[in-house]
């Protein structure tokens, strides 16, 4: 693809070759200006699929599609969005994902209007990896499909090719309603009643002769006071 446009006539063919029209649509006109290719950068496009067999031609980045299908089949347009050479990571919903580059300019804002989303054209290789089973999408597959083809789009240092999608959401903590107590804690093993010190296992103002060990509430004492009655701690034990 040319990199600069001198003209109107330029720029309708470089409309009309931006790859994303599976159907033949003559040119209305419409693009045939300075903004002619779509700048805006989106969270998430629709895809499109460009530079298959006997589709060769030079790109807005300096390589020819046929040479980047051979030592870089992971590409993709959208260089006049990202600048050239960008790595992306594409996923789609249902987890697929491939990292591309931009290799191009494209698509052309009228392709997009009658698509009616966002497109990212990208290469046979990474539409193999995102859409397996699928031999072409162009921007009518968009309009007749919505949403069917919509990828994510980010900017990524990960290398080019097939990457891990989105790791999925862990499952929610189960929860107690609101009117509904939390349920006590087990009791600890080997029977007893829990305690956290000397002092839950001696409630009141007379001793019980029990002391706290071990997260539980044991016979013993520690001072008089743990002792009930006129009985005295001694030798850890209430006599």
């Amino acid at each position: 693809m040319i990199r600069r446009l001198t003209s109107v006539g330029a720029l309708v063919a470089c409309a009309l070759a931006t790859h994303c029209a599976a159907d033949p649509v003559a040119d209305d006109g419409e693009g045939a200006t300075s903004s002619a290719l779509s700048s805006r950068i989106h969270s998430s496009y629709g895809v499109t699929i460009f530079g298959g067999a006997g589709d060769y031609q030079r790109m807005a980045c300096g390589l020819s599609s046929r040479a980047a299908q051979e030592s870089n089949p992971y590409y993709a347009a959208s260089s006049q969005r990202y600048g050239c050479k960008v790595h992306l990571k594409l996923t789609t919903r249902a987890g697929a994902c491939v990292v591309v580059s931009t290799e191009d300019a494209g698509p052309a804002t009228w392709v997009e209007t009658k698509a009616g989303t966002p497109i990212l054209d990208v290469s046979p290789a990474a539409v193999k990896k995102l859409f397996p089973g699928v031999g072409s999408i162009g921007w009518s597959d968009l309009r007749k499909n919505p949403g069917r083809y919509d990828v994510t789009a980010t900017k990524t240092s990960l290398p080019l090719g097939p990457c891990s999608g989105a790791a999925p959401e862990p499952a929610p903590a189960p929860s107690v309603p609101d009117d509904e107590p939390a349920p006590a804690p087990a009791p600890p093993a080997g029977g007893g009643t829990p305690c956290s010190g000397d002092g839950a296992c001696n409630p009141g103002n007379d001793g019980s002769g029990q002391i706290c060990e071990g997260g539980v509430c044991v016979d013993g004492c520690r001072t008089n006071a743990q002792c009930p009655g006129v009985t005295s701690c001694v030798g850890g034990q209430c006599r």
